[in-house]
Protein backbone atom coordinates (compact mmCIF):
# COMPACT_ATOMS: atom_id res chain seq x y z
CA UNK A 1 0.00 0.00 0.00
CA UNK A 2 2.63 2.55 1.16
CA UNK A 3 6.49 2.45 1.12
CA UNK A 4 6.06 3.34 5.22
CA UNK A 5 4.86 1.27 7.98
CA UNK A 6 3.14 4.36 9.75
CA UNK A 7 1.27 5.77 6.64
CA UNK A 8 -0.02 2.44 6.16
CA UNK A 9 -1.32 2.13 10.19
CA UNK A 10 -2.95 5.47 9.49
CA UNK A 11 -4.80 4.72 6.08
CA UNK A 12 -6.66 1.17 8.21
CA UNK A 13 -7.10 3.10 11.16
CA UNK A 14 -9.09 5.69 8.69
CA UNK A 15 -10.87 3.02 6.82
CA UNK A 16 -11.76 1.23 9.86
CA UNK A 17 -12.95 4.74 11.25
CA UNK A 18 -15.44 5.69 8.09
CA UNK A 19 -16.67 2.13 7.99
CA UNK A 20 -18.08 2.02 12.10
CA UNK A 21 -19.32 5.89 11.62
CA UNK A 22 -22.58 4.51 10.84
CA UNK A 23 -22.94 2.35 13.81
CA UNK A 24 -21.52 5.10 16.07
CA UNK A 25 -23.94 7.34 15.11
CA UNK A 26 -26.89 5.50 15.48
CA UNK A 27 -25.52 4.87 19.10
CA UNK A 28 -25.07 8.01 20.00
CA UNK A 29 -29.09 9.50 18.78
CA UNK A 30 -30.07 6.12 21.52
CA UNK A 31 -28.06 7.38 24.17
CA UNK A 32 -29.33 10.89 23.82
CA UNK A 33 -32.72 9.49 23.70
CA UNK A 34 -31.67 7.42 26.68
CA UNK A 35 -30.49 11.30 28.45
CA UNK A 36 -33.93 12.47 27.63
CA UNK A 37 -36.04 9.36 29.50
CA UNK A 38 -33.48 9.52 32.52
CA UNK A 39 -35.43 11.56 34.61
CA UNK A 40 -38.48 9.91 33.90
CA UNK A 41 -36.63 6.23 34.76
CA UNK A 42 -35.07 7.92 37.74
CA UNK A 43 -38.76 8.92 39.59
CA UNK A 44 -40.18 5.39 38.45
CA UNK A 45 -37.05 3.57 40.15
CA UNK A 46 -37.41 5.72 43.32
CA UNK A 47 -40.98 4.79 43.32
CA UNK A 48 -40.08 1.62 43.10
CA UNK A 49 -36.91 1.56 45.32
CA UNK A 50 -38.44 -0.78 48.15
CA UNK A 51 -39.09 -3.77 45.66
CA UNK A 52 -37.14 -7.22 45.75
CA UNK A 53 -36.34 -8.91 42.58
CA UNK A 54 -38.67 -11.54 43.50
CA UNK A 55 -41.88 -9.08 44.30
CA UNK A 56 -44.61 -9.05 41.76
CA UNK A 57 -44.21 -5.20 41.49
CA UNK A 58 -41.26 -6.03 40.18
CA UNK A 59 -43.22 -6.61 36.44
CA UNK A 60 -45.35 -3.28 37.56
CA UNK A 61 -41.68 -1.57 37.38
CA UNK A 62 -40.47 -2.89 34.37
CA UNK A 63 -43.90 -2.62 32.52
CA UNK A 64 -43.89 1.41 33.41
Amino acid sequence: MCNNFGWSIVAVTFALNMLLFPIKLSNMKSMRKMQALKPQIDAINAKYKNVGMRDPKKAEQNQE
